[in-house]
């Protein structure tokens, strides 16, 4: 039986946040979209089913609001539920948590780090599949000239 999917609405100066989870963590992140539409409607598209739970990971919800502050924030330590995620996806996103702040990696050296030299095109697709970027910062791995290619948050 799935796991109930809890979520809250973090209001930041560049627009909501929407958090996801469930009992062993945080299992999604929707970024600011630009939209003025109703966040909660937003959340239901997302997380069918999904019920407001506006204490959701409290502590998480004040580093949203810091990091859209501007200050650095590190997230390291959110816990993931990422149990609907590969194998080799967990494995690529662990190795992506690792990227220090003001740091940056190639998809070629994640598919080094991870073991799989060959598999950069396999890394970039794990990435593309990051249900919480900002948790993990999936917008630090580069293409090999160090050009930002490939990232979308929605």
């Amino acid at each position: 039986m799935p796991r109930m999917i809890k979520y809250a609405v973090v209001s930041t100066k560049w627009g909501d946040v929407l958090l996801a989870g469930k009992s062993r963590g945080l299992c999604g992140l929707l970024l600011p979209n630009g939209s003025k539409n109703d966040p909660h409607r937003r959340a239901k598209k997302h997380w069918p089913g999904a019920m407001l739970a506006g204490s959701l990971l409290q502590d998480l919800q004040g580093l949203i609001v810091r990091y859209f502050d501007g200050e650095v924030v590190d997230f390291s330590h959110v816990p993931a539920d990422l149990s609907e995620l590969s194998d080799f996806q967990r494995r690529v996103l662990a190795s992506c948590k690792r990227i220090e702040y003001g740091r940056t990696v190639s998809y070629g050296e994640m598919a080094k780090a991870i073991g799989q030299p060959k598999a950069g095109r396999a890394v970039g697709a794990a990435l593309a599949a990051n249900p919480i970027p900002l948790v993990i910062p999936c917008h630090r791995v580069v293409g090999g000239d160090g050009e930002m290619v490939g990232f979308s948050a929605e």
